[in-house]
């Protein structure tokens, strides 16, 4: 995942556009739509994170209820891009390796993020302690995927 925002700012060119339209499973994508895909995918986890760090350690119920809230945005934009990223496939060998290990990683962060979200939800600081560290762990998994990626190229 890094390694793919490291090769999207060093770009130059178009835009990297994303899209919120759903692909069925096995659409051929462009390097550049996946780069788009993958930087909102990143973007959606960092508000994410953003947002979680910012409720603190000892939130009260009213905190992580108003959290929850602005939590499900990003939640949203990360599931779309998840899915994109699942269904697309690369013509390119190496990125389509380098999407399908990425894509794993964003789909299990994905699933981790609705748990913090639920429990945030349900003012629950006994789960939402637990699945803020399950989504921190996936995040480094995501990370290391893309790393790996990038030194196996």
């Amino acid at each position: 995942m890094l390694a793919t925002l490291a090769v999207a700012s060093a770009c130059g060119g178009g835009s990297l556009d994303s899209s919120t339209v759903q692909l069925q499973d096995g659409t051929e994508i462009s390097a550049q739509q996946y780069l788009a895909d993958t930087s909102a995918a990143v973007v959606a986890m960092g508000e994410f994170a953003a947002t979680l760090d910012a409720l603190g350690a000892e939130p009260n119920p009213q905190q992580m209820r108003a959290a929850a809230n602005a939590l499900a945005g990003p939640l949203a934009d990360a599931e779309v891009a998840a899915q994109r990223l699942e269904a697309a496939r690369l013509a390119d060998s190496r990125l389509e390796a380098q999407r399908a290990e990425s894509s794993r990683w964003m789909n299990i962060t994905v699933v981790r993020m609705a748990a913090v979200t639920v429990a945030a939800e349900e003012a629950d600081l006994d789960e939402l302690r637990p699945a803020s560290a399950a989504f921190a762990e996936a995040l480094d998994g995501l990370r290391a995927a893309g790393r790996g990626s990038i030194g196996s190229a």
